[in-house]
């Protein structure tokens, strides 16, 4: 593997887990927020 090629791959790879990362932040955010029940049965399914 090339130098470039190598550098390549861990800046991908650490975007990667960046990414995720992130994501994983979101997630447990709205899992942790309250919801207003009431609205939430009035929705349409």
């Amino acid at each position: 593997m090339t130098r470039s090629a190598c550098l390549s791959h861990m800046l991908l790879a650490n975007c990667g887990l960046l990414l995720a990362s992130r994501s994983l932040k979101k997630m447990e955010e709205m899992e942790d927020s309250l919801y207003d029940e009431e609205l939430v049965e009035r929705l349409p399914r």
